[in-house]
């Protein structure tokens, strides 16, 4: 019960962490794409890169899990 409680606070704080760094984040007022300070497109497009960060933390949790539930599976056959 306490190694779930641990695993589920640090999957919280990640997931809070990740969520409050995207959401107070702000473009740079200057340097775009067609060089001037204002207007246009900013450079790079403006692709969004917190996508990515939560599939990824994704996929390694499921991974982690996997990895957990295999190990458990193997432990109690052996055992």
């Amino acid at each position: 019960m306490k190694k779930s409680l641990r695993i589920l606070t640090v999957v919280t704080l990640i997931s809070l962490a990740t969520s409050l760094n995207s959401a107070f984040a702000q473009p740079h007022p200057g340097n775009q794409a067609n060089g001037s300070s204002t207007g246009g497109t900013p450079i790079g497009a403006g692709a969004p890169v917190g996508s990515g960060e939560i599939i990824l933390l994704v996929m390694a949790a499921l991974y982690g899990g996997n990895k957990a539930f295999s190990a458990r599976n193997k432990q109690v056959n052996e055992g």
